[in-house]
């Protein structure tokens, strides 16, 4: 809302017309960090990968930002896990978060699609972590 401020010049005052409060609203949902273990982990990136290639087909930047954002933050946490494991999935995790950066930056979907699959696939090879 705007305030007016009108001088008087007869009486040496200031008169303000109308509301001087200012309402603003923030809303930020910022989610938690990732956590738990191997398993935990690549089923939340596997959960990113779900519907992506609509995400870009729909050229929705905010939500394709959105999923980078996370499958670097989840990165971050299972990557560690992975090699103290001894697990030698590195590189193939890496691929499926690097693929979700292709398809939402380059506008891929079919690599959306790859995620996905590749997601799921290194889930099933690895049912014991």
């Amino acid at each position: 809302m705007l305030a007016l401020t009108v001088p008087l010049a007869a009486c040496g005052e200031t008169v303000i017309v109308g509301s001087l409060e200012t309402t603003t609203t923030t809303s930020s949902t910022v989610p938690p960090p990732p956590t738990g273990d191997i398993s935990d982990l690549l089923n939340q990136l596997a959960a990113l990968t779900d519907g992506l290639s609509q995400v870009v087909t729909d050229n929705d930047r905010t939500e394709g930002e959105r999923r980078i954002a996370r499958a670097e933050e989840i990165w971050t946490v299972l990557e560690p896990q992975i090699r103290e494991a001894g697990v030698d999935l590195v590189e193939e995790v890496r691929s499926v978060i690097d693929l979700i950066a292709t398809s939402v930056n380059r506008r891929r979907p079919a690599d959306g699609d790859k995620a996905q699959r590749f997601v799921d696939l290194i889930i099933e090879s690895v049912p014991g972590l």
